[in-house]
């Protein structure tokens, strides 16, 4: 589509410029076979097409280009009025920067864009200790996360298209990796929490907040606190006796919240340190004692955190609950992309519905979905972009979401949510169950000998993954498909698994059976050919990382397939020397296959750490 932008425009036409290389838009210097686009500012959100003209209406700046994406969806229609309210006052995505994979600084501007056109109006980044804070030089170290130079010119980036960077990071626990030096070990109470209480700590956070606040001009701040389940447990104990975990957090929390005022921050945190009853369950229905409420600081905005729920009346009693505390109240789902290195469109789409049906309900009016990448973030972000649509045609839109979400896809990455994106979590989404399972990465990594998850292989089978690697095969050749390299990796994990899955089993019931002939196919045919479909496989998993993240966290990953690769070459000579009779028996396969979750015996199920997948033994 060519456009020629007009004078009240022309404070958008850099934005657009660099929105030629998302999506199919080519700015004109003349109007002659273009469409003529004026702009105004308003109190809502309306595009009006006439032929070859057409005025976008926007109440912020980031739904002018909503606007930009409404024209393109319906490029094949001349005249055309379309209204839209937001329901939301603040509608975000948070891309997790800590787990390894930090996204680079190109695919944050990509996204940048990407979230303008479906209307939304912030990104935070979450960022550990992935991010240069002044007077801290092991903060981070050799973490390969950003410098404030980047940050600062995201920041600015972001401000042209509307969009707000916020600085998500953690004041409380999930600081694990800063604790493997010992330059903070004076700072920790156990495990990765800080010592609450300490003046050090306070003076170690403020650094962190002050260098946050010399790159972005935003007014919000989220200071994480999730999750400190053993906070005051530790040398907190020794040096101030036995509290309450509420009585710690709170009082933690408002020396955390006037840093944040000094720095002229509006602080949120997660929810489930104040939420959780007795038993440390965060989704219980009881409510807080007055004495509880009165105790959270109201200046600090309680994000709401829920990623499983199935349920809409699950979520409305959440809201309830949450909402008598009197704070504002803002809701985070997730687009799951913490599973392995597919991502789960299918739950994502279904538990998002309705967690966001229930907050407009509700009137709560800030919202944003996580992008969480739990144990290595394998899974592209490019996956998840059907979530990503969701949230912001649910921001807009009560009826055909779908239809719309397909519309945005087809725009933004040449595929259709229905058609490819949610065939991309397929492989892995073998039962119908309440939460996702990961089969494509424990039966990756699932030791052909010790079999710890061999009784989990269910419908996971050599035939189920051949389906699938054609299916992925098939899209990556699609001849609009904008995100064709994940599927070509997707394709190439399907191809590895369609001889892996249940190699293991094979062998056990080979050598059993006294079946050397098969043994020898395996350990001289088929464990060759695999060798080289997970070195394929490991190939485009790294041109997909680096196109998306930066290089540093890789060696993590060059870690578990390289060990994968040279574990199957241990395994072939195992078996030559049994069947060449230089050894008798072979040990690991003496033992019986025991279902790692009793209850779940035969069926798939989710195990999504790495160290405890690879083996029983201590790494």
């Amino acid at each position: 589509m060519k456009i020629f932008i007009e004078k009240s425009a022309k404070n958008f036409y850099e934005q657009l410029k660099f929105t030629e290389q998302i999506i199919d838009i080519k700015l004109s210097d003349t109007c002659e076979g273009a469409i003529s686009l004026s702009a105004e500012q308003g109190d809502k959100l309306c595009v009006i097409k006439n032929g070859s003209s057409a005025k976008i209406t926007y109440s912020f700046s980031a739904e002018f280009f909503r606007g930009i994406l409404i024209l393109l969806n319906k490029k094949d229609e001349n005249d055309f009025i379309v209204t839209e309210t937001s329901r939301f006052k603040n509608c975000g995505i948070m891309v997790d920067n800590s787990r390894n994979a930090v996204m680079n600084v190109e695919r944050i501007k990509k996204l940048i864009a990407q979230s303008a056109l479906l209307g939304y109006d912030n990104i935070q980044l979450y960022n550990e200790d992935t991010f240069e804070v002044d007077n801290q030089p092991y903060f981070g170290h050799l973490r390969m996360g950003y410098t404030q130079a980047e940050v600062k010119a995201l920041a600015e980036f972001g401000e042209g298209f509307g969009i707000d960077i916020i600085p998500c990071i953690q004041t409380l626990a999930h600081l694990n990796q800063i604790f493997q030096y010992p330059a903070y070990s004076p700072l920790n109470d156990t495990a990765d929490i800080l010592l609450c209480g300490d003046e050090n700590v306070y003076a170690f956070i403020e650094d962190v907040i002050a260098s946050w606040r010399k790159c972005v001009k935003s007014e919000r701040i989220h200071i994480g606190m999730d999750e400190a389940h053993n906070v005051g447990r530790g040398k907190y104990l020794d040096k101030n006796g036995l509290k309450t975990k509420f009585e710690i957090l709170s009082e933690h929390l408002n020396r955390v919240n006037e840093i944040c005022k000094k720095y002229g921050f509006k602080p949120m945190m997660w929810s489930d340190m104040f939420m959780r009853d007795v038993d440390g369950n965060y989704h219980s229905g009881k409510p807080l004692s007055m004495d509880e409420i009165t105790r959270i600081n109201k200046d600090v905005t309680l994000v709401y955190w829920d990623y499983y729920t199935n349920d809409k009346a699950g979520y409305d009693v959440q809201f309830e609950r949450h909402l008598q505390t009197g704070n504002n109240i803002c809701f985070a789902g997730g687009a799951w992309k913490w599973g392995g290195f597919l991502p789960q469109i299918i739950h994502s789409l279904k538990v998002s519905e309705r967690a966001l049906h229930s907050a407009v309900e509700h009137g709560i009016d800030d919202v944003f979905v996580t992008a969480w990448g739990d144990n290595g973030a394998e899974a592209s972000f490019e996956g998840i972009m059907p979530v990503i649509c969701q949230y912001a045609e649910m921001r807009y839109h009560d009826d055909d979401v779908m239809a719309r979400i397909d519309d945005d896809m087809l725009t933004l990455t040449g595929v259709a949510c229905t058609d490819a994106c949610i065939e991309l979590s397929s492989l892995d989404f073998v039962r119908p169950t309440p939460h996702p399972e990961n089969p494509s990465k424990y039966l990756l990594y699932n030791d052909l000998l010790l079999g710890k998850f061999d009784s989990h292989i269910g419908d996971f089978t050599p035939e189920h993954c051949k389906k699938y690697r054609e299916k992925y095969e098939s899209l990556a050749k699609l001849e609009n498909n904008k995100s064709a390299y994940v599927y070509e990796t997707a394709a190439a994990l399907a191809a590895a698994l369609e001889l892996k899955c249940d190699m293991g089993v094979r062998i056990y019931n080979a050598y059993h059976n006294g079946d050397k002939a098969a043994l020898n196919i395996i350990a001289n045919e088929q464990i060759p050919e695999m060798i080289c479909r997970v070195q394929k496989f490991k190939k485009l998993f790294k041109a997909q990382w680096f196109k998306e993240n930066k290089r540093g966290g890789f060696e993590i990953q060059d870690a578990r397939l390289g060990g994968l690769v040279s574990r199957f070459d241990t395994v072939r000579e195992i078996l030559n020397d049994y069947l060449g009779s230089k050894i008798e028996k072979i040990e690991e396969l003496e033992r019986p296959i025991l279902p790692f979750i009793i209850n779940q015996d035969g069926k798939t199920i989710c195990a999504n750490n790495w160290s405890a997948t690879v083996s029983p033994n201590v790494k």
